[in-house]
């Protein structure tokens, strides 16, 4: 695309890992515009479990008050956070859904605050993981200014986006960053670009 870009991606590190991660926010302090890929709502910590912030699919652990609320259940068994919805009855998967969606918006506005740059959000996921980040929260979002951008882009073997697919990723990011007026850069200017869910070695790239 001709702009200076640097790819940050970390396969199965979502917000809890880059919101930890001091130097990744300092470099996106420093950056001229932040892209980050909205990953699963579900694969964050929330007030009824932990997840692992470099795993986010593994759950470490169900928060006491959750347990109370589950009992008769077997959570020891639940290793991932896609096991869980499934073992739970409707009002106890309702309550989940809008702990997930509280938690997932708190942390979004967290990284945002912390950047303070024009941002572009990238959704990579189904509608199942759209329905959980709730509309309000994303019309939020929009209001502020935040470009949302939804794809879905081509994948290969396991789930992982592709060769192709990172270029259709890359299309059509390009008019978005055209109008953000991003021009190409001096040599010491960067795109900051955290991916939280995609597979690919942490260098330095034109996509």
């Amino acid at each position: 695309m001709g702009i200076a870009c640097i790819n940050f991606a970390s396969d199965g590190g979502g917000l809890e890992a880059i919101i930890r991660d001091d130097t990744l926010r300092d470099i996106g302090r420093k950056a001229r515009h932040v892209v980050i890929e909205l990953t699963s709502p579900a694969m964050i910590s929330n007030r009824f479990y932990t997840v692992d912030p470099q795993r986010n699919h593994v759950l470490v652990r169900f928060a006491a008050p959750f347990r109370d609320l589950c009992r008769g259940i077997a959570l020891d068994q639940v290793t991932t956070v896609d096991m869980l919805p499934a073992l739970l009855p409707q009002p106890l998967r309702q309550a989940l859904e809008a702990e997930i969606r509280t938690a997932w918006a708190a942390r979004i506005k967290q990284f945002l605050h912390h950047v303070d740059r024009p941002t572009s959000l990238l959704f990579l996921g189904d509608a199942e993981d759209l329905s959980l980040m709730g509309q309000s929260a994303l019309m939020q979002l929009a209001g502020e200014g935040h470009t949302m951008l939804q794809i879905r882009p081509r994948r290969g073997a396991g789930g992982i986006i592709d060769t192709a697919g990172h270029s259709e990723i890359a299309h059509r990011l390009a008019p978005v960053l055209q109008a953000a007026g991003l021009v190409p850069p001096p040599a010491n200017d960067q795109i900051f670009a955290v991916s939280s869910g995609t597979a690919v070695k942490r260098s330095a790239t034109k996509p």
